[in-house]
């Protein structure tokens, strides 16, 4: 711009539908300032230029969208009792109303559904985890999706699901011990009854004298196997197993059979 150019503010006159900010005059021609950008007109009067206002072409996100509308109901809720709590799990609505994800309110009923209580915080996926419920009390559920239109219908009670306390497992069964080189291979199955706990850990023991007397090997995770290390070559050892959750630690299993580890035998391929 020269040192000598001045500016004149025109009217602002703009049709419906234009998207301009403002008129300017600089000798001999008119700016424009648009959302779109700056457009140079030729000189005119102002209500000339009024004529040369435009609509700026639309962008992708200014298109037409299909409104969102409420999502339909879930289907398919159903409970599986803990300690103190319910696991919930269902299948997400056919209809989601035009929205790409939904969120979903989980409600609990201890009087046959007559009156509902909503469980905070509100949940993103379909399953869900209901804390803090009494044991021996029979709960339904039921749930709802949303999404940013609102709140869709809930869905059916789900069947009534009633926490118990955990009491303790029962014995693993199976018990096989396999020897190494220094080491053993102890693999079992599970109790039957894990006492209404969702996860156990172990104890492992072991014996030199033929089960008269036992020493505590090793505390395992929830995992039934575990290697044995640092045992004894040329010394027979018997083991047993029993299973932990919150309640305290089950009944052993039945002794394994008696296996001798040695410098020539080894484990199998990935056992080691």
């Amino acid at each position: 711009m020269n040192s000598h150019d001045s500016w004149h503010r025109l009217p602002r006159r703009q049709r419906p539908g234009s998207r301009m900010i403002s008129l300017e005059r600089l000798e001999g021609r008119t700016m424009m300032a648009a959302d779109a950008g700056i457009a140079h007109l030729p000189a005119s009067d102002s209500s000339s230029v009024a004529a040369h206002v435009f609509t700026p072409p639309r962008g992708t996100g200014d298109g037409p969208t299909t409104p969102v509308k409420l999502p339909g109901a879930p289907t398919g809720v159903t409970g599986r009792a803990a300690d103190g709590r319910a696991i919930l799990s269902w299948t997400a609505p056919a209809d989601m109303g035009g929205a790409k994800r939904l969120g979903y309110m989980v409600q609990f009923s201890s009087d046959s559904g007559k009156t509902w209580n909503t469980v905070a915080p509100r949940f993103n996926e379909t399953h869900a985890v209901v804390p803090l419920l009494t044991n021996g009390t029979p709960y339904v559920f039921r749930v709802a999706a949303f999404n940013k239109a609102g709140q869709g219908a809930f869905s059916d009670a789900s069947a009534p699901v009633t926490p118990t306390a955990v009491t303790l497992p029962s014995a693993p069964t199976g018990l096989k011990a396999v020897a190494g080189n220094g080491r053993v291979l102890l693999t079992w199955t599970p109790p039957a009854n894990t006492g209404g706990a969702e996860r156990l850990g172990y104890v492992v023991e072991a014996s030199t004298d033929g089960g008269k007397t036992w020493t505590t090997i090793t505390r395992r995770g929830d995992e039934p196997r575990a290697v044995i290390p640092f045992l004894t070559n040329g010394t027979a050892y018997t083991f047993r197993v029993a299973a932990v959750n919150k309640a305290g630690q089950g009944a052993f299993s039945d002794p394994s059979a008696t296996v001798t580890p040695s410098a020539s035998t080894s484990l199998p391929p990935g056992r080691r």
